[in-house]
């Protein structure tokens, strides 16, 4: 995230980024209070998860607008297509918050829906492996991207190439949940059975199965964890995770652009250093 910050600031649209990582969570922070309800009535941990993750691509793909932008500006100043109201910076603009609040709400969707998941996957003898491996491919994933961003930028290609590689990756990692069908199913079933809720040969009309749905209880539980004496306690823990986070998403690569180069304007330092 601070990644495209500073990327849209090389671009010449200043501060927009943090803007739009702002409303992202902002959004993102409200939405979550609903993200059950909504899963809920969508009725389908596969069309949630699409739906979440799709929304992330919304916003990624809008980062080809500004790096089009930047593109054309510096090999054709004097073309007609930056004219264009598409092209627009304050259109742009517009477009990097609005997409953010899509992703924000998005967002919210898809960490309940895959909660979800995880928890038909894992029972409670595995289920602490199941919630490792999660967060060992996502963090792995920050890890390539980082990767993936650091040779594009390097490697002196279209300012948009970046962007294009990432809006693939999405719209691809999006697709993927439309596969969970099956397994979600069964997973279901089995899970149904080992809590005796059916039996072997007991069949239920889903029909029935959806009137149990309340997306307005949900609402009342989510709202009532606020008070809940188990959440109280790990309260401080989800604030500093928040603000360390903040910090690391708006400072860190700043600071580290400014060190580099800083360094590399100063060669005497690098020689002190080096002593």
């Amino acid at each position: 995230l601070e990644f495209a910050s500073k990327v849209l600031k090389d671009y010449g649209f200043d501060s927009i980024g943090f803007t739009s990582i702002a409303t992202l969570y902002l959004v993102f922070a409200f939405f979550s209070f609903f993200s059950k309800s909504i899963v809920t009535k969508i009725g389908s941990l596969k069309l949630a998860m699409s739906l979440g993750a799709f929304c992330y691509s919304i916003w990624i793909v809008c980062f080809l607008l500004p790096a089009f932008y930047a593109q054309l500006n510096e090999d054709d100043p004097n073309s007609s297509i930056l004219n264009s109201w598409i092209m627009n910076p304050s259109f742009i603009k517009f477009m990097l918050v609005f997409t953010a609040a899509i992703n924000g709400a998005g967002a919210g969707i898809l960490w309940v829906a895959q909660g979800n998941y995880i928890a038909l996957c894992a029972c409670d003898e595995n289920k602490g492996f199941f919630n490792s491996y999660f967060w060992c491919i996502f963090m792995s994933a920050n890890i390539i991207g980082s990767i993936i961003g650091a040779f594009s930028v390097n490697s002196g290609g279209s300012k948009a190439t970046l962007f294009i590689i990432f809006s693939v990756l999405a719209i691809v990692g999006s697709m993927i949940f439309s596969f969970y069908k099956k397994l979600l199913k069964n997973l279901m079933i089995k899970v149904l059975k080992e809590q005796q809720i059916i039996g072997a040969s007991d069949k239920k009309d889903e029909k029935e199965e959806e009137e149990k749905l309340d997306p307005i209880q949900d609402i009342k539980d989510t709202f009532g964890y606020l008070t809940n004496r188990k959440m109280l306690f790990i309260t401080p823990v989800m604030i500093w995770t928040s603000i360390s986070q903040s910090v690391y998403g708006s400072i860190l690569i700043s600071l580290m652009t400014r060190s580099m180069a800083t360094s590399t304007s100063n060669p005497d330092l690098n020689d002190d250093e080096n002593k």
